[in-house]
C-alpha cells in the first residue's frame, strides 16, 4: 500500500498528531466529579453504555474496521478488575475497542483534560468512561483513588502509556513507567494488548483494518517495591507489544518521518 500522508516528528515521547490536540483544554482540579453518586445519573449511564452505545460501537469497528480481536482467552480467568495498556493509533477506534476488548465488564479509560472540556459532552463521555488526568498535582491522590475505586467494583481501566495519538502507526513509541505504578498499587495485573493493521483485500484505497491481540496478565509481585515493579511490568508489556508489532505484515497507510536537527 502507498501511503497517504506523511506525518514529520522530531520526538516519540511529545509529539501528537491527535485532532484534539487543538481543543482549549480546561483544567481538571483536584475537586473535579469522578463519581457521580447522583442515581439518576448512573442509571442514565448504565443504560448509554450498555444499552446504546456498546452494540453501536460494535457495529461500527466491525463495519468501519473489520475488527478482530484475539487472545481474550487470556482474560478469561481474571476476579476482579485489572489494567489494560495499549499503543494508541487511532482517534475514536481507542475510546471503542476497550468496550469490547474487556467485555462484559465495563472498561474505564484514562484521557487527557481535552476529553471533558466540551461543556455538551462533559458527562456523556463521564458516562461512557472517561477518567480524566488532573492537571494539578493535589489532583493526583484522588485520581489514584478513583481507579483504585473502579478496579474494586471489578472494572477494567485502559491506560495509553504512549500518551499521543499517532494514527495508523505501525510501531511502538517508548513510554514511561509511570503508569504501570498503578497496578502494582492495587495488587492487579496488567494486560497489554497492540492494535495491528492489516490491508484491505477489497476497497484497497480505503484506510486498514484493525487486529487487536491480547497478550497474558502479567501479574506484580506484592513482595517487590512500587517502583522496581513499574519498570519491570512496562518493560514486559512493551516487549510484547513490540514483539507482536514488528512481527504483523502491516500496511503503510501514513508514513512517519523523523525531521533532520
Amino acid at each position: 500500500m502507498k501511503a497517504r500522508k506523511t506525518y514529520y516528528y522530531s520526538d516519540e515521547l511529545s509529539d501528537d498528531f491527535a485532532a484534539t490536540k487543538d481543543i482549549n483544554a480546561k483544567p481538571v482540579s483536584a475537586d473535579f466529579p469522578y463519581i457521580h453518586k447522583n442515581p439518576l445519573w448512573r442509571a442514565a449511564a448504565a443504560i448509554l453504555y450498555r444499552g446504546i452505545v456498546t452494540p453501536l460501537v460494535f457495529l461500527y469497528c466491525k463495519i468501519c474496521f473489520g475488527l478482530r480481536i484475539k487472545g481474550k482467552k487470556h482474560l478469561r480467568g481474571l476476579r476482579g478488575g485489572y489494567f489494560l495498556y495499549a499503543n494508541h493509533t487511532q482517534h475514536a477506534a481507542d475510546a471503542f475497542i476497550p468496550s469490547l476488548v474487556s467485555f462484559p465488564r465495563k472498561a474505564y479509560i484514562v484521557t487527557g483534560p481535552s476529553a471533558v472540556s466540551v461543556p455538551c459532552l462533559r458527562n456523556v463521555v463521564q458516562m461512557l468512561g472517561a477518567i480524566p488526568l488532573p492537571d494539578e498535582t493535589a489532583g493526583l491522590r484522588r485520581f489514584a483513588e478513583v481507579l483504585r475505586t473502579r478496579i474494586s467494583q471489578g472494572a477494567a481501566v485502559c491506560i495509553y502509556p504512549e500518551a499521543h495519538i499517532w494514527p495508523y502507526y505501525t510501531h511502538i513509541r517508548p513510554f514511561r513507567a509511570g503508569s504501570f505504578a498503578y497496578p502494582a498499587d492495587c495488587g492487579v495485573p496488567a494486560v497489554p494488548y497492540v492494535v495491528t493493521y492489516r490491508a484491505r483485500r477489497v476497497f484497497k484505497r480505503l484506510h486498514p483494518c484493525i487486529t487487536v491481540q491480547i497478550g497474558e496478565p502479567i501479574f506484580p509481585d506484592p513482595a517487590a517495591k512500587n517502583r522496581t515493579e513499574r519498570h519491570r511490568l512496562r518493560d514486559a508489556a512493551y516487549a510484547f507489544m513490540t514483539e507482536r508489532a514488528e512481527s504483523a505484515d502491516q500496511p503503510e497507510y501514513i508514513r512517519y518521518i523523523r525531521k533532520e536537527k
